[in-house]
């Protein structure tokens, strides 16, 4: 079958097409709006609240930190 990720690590910034799009057309489609998502972002808060009213579960601020990212990671696939 498909691979299906539990979860998705989403970028926003990226060449082509931004993670904006990326989650919107994750979280439209029937077969993928479960996959969580937590996006990530060097761009400050106003990109972090975007994300989510695009659909993402979280988003955190670069540079990550690692016990933030893991404890974020274990709550969202609980």
């Amino acid at each position: 079958g498909d691979f299906k990720p539990e979860l998705l690590v989403l970028d926003i910034r990226m060449p082509k097409i931004d993670g904006h799009e990326v989650c919107k057309r994750i979280k439209s489609d029937s077969s993928t709006k479960e996959i969580k998502i937590l996006a990530v972002t060097a761009y400050g808060k106003e990109d972090a609240e975007k994300i989510v009213q695009c659909g993402a579960d979280t988003c955190l601020s670069k540079p990550l930190k690692l016990k933030e990212f893991q404890k974020n990671v274990q709550r969202l696939l609980k």
